[in-house]
Order: structure tokens, then sequence, then C-alpha cells
């Protein structure tokens, strides 16, 4: 009985995969508006990406418009509020099906791929806009 115990911890710890967020935070104090534009031709390399991601986009509570021919995503982050970017399951998010993202508040910063990946990682894949 004791081994069938130890081996079900042992299980139970091995089987855990790590995810992983990239997350923009709003601490603005202030609405601010996302457009990420998704890279059509990753998504479609995916079985049913295009609705897939439709599907992730609208389990939110936040107010998501989703242009379906070209890929954009407009997101509404009100303060205090925050959304998760990418993921990645026992990896860190890659961000390959992001072109860019440009945040809009009084002024508008795009972070292309390379820029918002690197922004992401060095920062621990928080996003803070202040």
């Amino acid at each position: 009985m004791k081994k069938l115990i130890y081996l079900l911890i042992i299980f139970s710890l091995t089987s855990c995969e790590t995810e992983y967020f990239a997350t923009v935070l709003n601490h603005s104090g202030k609405n601010v508006i996302l457009k990420i534009y998704y890279n059509s031709d990753t998504i479609s390399k995916f079985p049913n990406g295009k609705s897939n991601l439709k599907t992730e986009l609208a389990q939110s509570d936040l107010t998501i418009k989703f242009d379906s021919i070209n890929y954009i995503a407009e997101i509404e982050l009100k303060p205090n509020e925050q959304f998760d970017v990418d993921f990645g399951f026992r990896h860190k998010p890659n961000f390959h099906s992001i072109q860019k993202m440009k945040i809009i508040k009084s002024d508008t910063t795009t972070l292309e791929y390379d820029i918002l990946r690197k922004t992401f990682y060095s920062n621990d894949l928080n996003l803070v806009i202040n």
C-alpha cells in the first residue's frame, strides 16, 4: 500500500506540465487599447487555427474585437486589467503567431516581433503599461 501511495505521489509530481504566460498589465490608470497583429501563415498551419484563436479570444471577460480576415485583435484594457498575449507548455512563449503589437493610449507604441519577444523575456514575461 505504501508503494502505491509513493507511486501516485511521484506520478502526480512528474506529470504536471509547467505553463508560461506572457501577460500585458495595465497600470496606467486609464483605458488602453492593444492591437495584436497575428501571423496568418503561422495560425493557418495549426488544425482549426483560426477558429481556435477566435475561441481563445472569446473566452476572455475583456472587450475584444477580432478581424478574422486580417487576423487583428483589438483588446480594451481598463485600469488594472491584464491580458495573456501568448503562452507555452513546458517552454516559454515563442510569439511565433504574433507579427506585432500596438499599445494605444495617449501615444502609440508599436512592438515588432523581435522587440516584442525581447521585451517580454527581459521582464519575466510581463509587460507593464504605466
